[in-house]
């Protein structure tokens, strides 16, 4: 199971037992069969942001705490106000179309990484290693983009200036930028910031980098078995 499903899987499971509410009960109450809620609470199947939000409201936690972007099951994670007014729209369209809760969930997980990352950085302030690390990000992104827009059969690859050996081109691109993240954190002072630290400034937002850390080992560990 995807680590991160896993701890929503765990957090639905925990808090219907932590209310003392018989899995029966709970899925009539939520408008499922019980058998569904089970696949849910186990992490067989991924729910839709619907049963989300009835979920949260049901228990009487966050949707965020759900999710396992924090560990206070009343915080809802502040967001920009002009991210939210995106995320907003993302997620109205995600419920209409029946969309899965992963996506949602990965998303703010990212921006929640991105946001403590960029703290480290700007503790360390060294434009080499900022410059390198963002460059990774952006290649993702963009890598990312391209996969996605040309899934659609009809669309072309002239949207793009770069066609020819693409993949191969992305590929080295990516070694580079491993290459120059590992140079530039050799000559860079390290973070003075300890989990103190984090904690302070970023609270129980810092699940979202627990989160991240074993869904990232786990592959890395699937890599090495390989």
């Amino acid at each position: 199971m995807n680590e991160i499903m896993n701890v929503f899987a765990s957090r639905l499971a925990e808090i219907r037992a932590e209310r003392k509410i018989k899995q029966k009960d709970a899925a009539e109450a939520l408008g499922l069969s019980q058998g569904l809620l089970s696949h849910y609470e186990k992490g067989i199947r991924e729910c839709g942001l619907e049963f989300l939000s009835r979920a949260a409201d049901y228990y009487g936690v966050s949707v965020d705490w759900l999710l396992g972007l924090t560990d206070d099951k009343n915080e809802t994670i502040s967001e920009d106000p002009d991210e939210a007014a995106v995320n907003g729209k993302i997620e109205q369209n995600d419920k209409k179309m029946g969309a899965s809760v992963l996506p949602v969930l990965n998303r703010r997980l990212i921006f929640n990484g991105i946001n403590v990352l960029y703290y480290m950085l700007a503790k360390i302030d060294s434009n080499e290693l900022t410059t390198a690390i963002s460059d990774d990000i952006l290649l993702s992104v963009y890598n990312g983009f391209r996969t996605a827009y040309l899934s659609n059969p009809e669309h072309s690859e002239d949207f793009f200036s770069v066609k020819s050996d693409y993949y191969g081109l992305i590929t080295a691109a990516r070694e580079q930028n491993t290459v120059d993240i590992i140079r530039a954190s050799k000559t860079a002072d390290g973070a003075d910031v300890t989990e103190e630290d984090l904690a302070k400034e970023f609270g129980t937002v810092l699940s979202s980098i627990n989160n991240i850390m074993k869904n990232c080992e786990n592959k890395l560990r699937q890599q090495n078995k390989k």
